[in-house]
């Protein structure tokens, strides 16, 4: 598999997503590229969210120059301030050794290779209980250190007997986690290198961060809650959808045929449509009549 360089791409399902979480201790995983490989770009990370950087229109980085450009230096250290990383995403098995809570289903890893003796979400009580493998499909998403490592790894683990590169994607990676400093760091583990089966549907990585508008970017650092954000934004889509599908909101121009006429503009379009012959045979019929009367009034006074 050729690694990605680590550029700005730029692209963003009602799934929700599960991130490899890397709590201190060490993790097994499989690297699962699939079709998508890597998914690099750049987020800032603000308010406790992810979000994706809209690059030259995006409001973050925008309000981040105009407070280097008052603060000057320790413009870092100012609240609202939020730089800029690069980072990647990629699908993952997550094979680490767990164990589940069989009261509330609360999944525990070892922590520096030792598992809690009771539930952290419950206090059930777990000595008793297995460990597995959680053979789980999550998004590991860090930046450019971890990103670098894997890549190295990538091109030095060479196949014994051909000497071509195996590939991260056909062994496994241990991710280890000092409790002191949390940066991870990754080291292969070739000799795991069995096939795997995934039962679980990957994610679709551009979807992976947090992809605001620049309007709805503006609310959220004014204060609004990410709830209400999504709120008007499935509000605004709804009133979109019955727009475009219900034809009571589009105004129906009648074309002149469908233009319905007073009665009275009916009837003399009607006489006005009539032809002469209809005319001179009323007008016979009538001249007719008159005459027959005449004649017989004339001939009682002869009488």
């Amino acid at each position: 598999m050729k690694m990605p360089e680590m550029e700005q791409t730029s692209e963003f399902t009602g799934r929700k997503k599960e991130f490899l979480k890397l709590t201190a201790g060490n993790h097994t995983v499989r690297l699962l590229p699939g079709n998508e490989g890597f998914y690099i770009t750049y987020t800032h990370w603000i308010h406790n969210a992810n979000l994706e950087c809209l690059g030259d229109e995006c409001p973050i980085c925008l309000n981040n120059k105009r407070i280097v450009a008052e603060t000057g230096e320790g413009y870092k250290d100012v609240k609202g301030y939020s730089r800029k990383r690069q980072v990647f995403y990629v699908n993952a098995l997550d094979r680490t050794l767990a164990k589940t809570c069989p009261s509330c289903g609360q999944v525990h890893k070892p922590i520096l290779g030792t598992f809690a003796s009771v539930c952290t979400s419950c206090n059930a009580v777990l000595v008793n209980e297995e460990s597995n493998p959680l053979n789980k499909v999550v998004i590991l998403n860090r930046g450019t250190e971890l990103y670098d490592q894997i890549k190295t790894i990538n091109s030095s683990v060479l196949d014994e007997i051909s000497g071509e590169r195996v590939g991260v994607e056909n062994f496994d990676l241990m991710i280890m986690v000092p409790a002191k400093t949390k940066r991870p760091s990754a080291s292969a583990m070739p000799h795991k290198n069995d096939p795997v089966e995934i039962t679980d549907e990957l994610y679709i990585l551009s979807e992976a961060p947090l992809h605001l508008e620049a309007g709805e970017v503006k609310s959220f650092l004014s204060g609004a809650s990410l709830k209400d954000i999504f709120a008007t934004r499935r509000a605004n889509s709804a009133v979109e959808e019955n727009v475009a599908d219900n034809p009571i909101f589009e105004p129906k121009v009648e074309t002149p045929s469908e233009v319905k006429r007073p009665p009275w503009e009916e009837k003399e379009e009607v006489v006005a449509g009539s032809t002469p012959e209809t005319f001179v045979k009323i007008e016979a019929e009538v001249s007719t009549d008159d005459l027959e009367l005449e004649d017989a009034v004339k001939s009682l006074f002869d009488l």
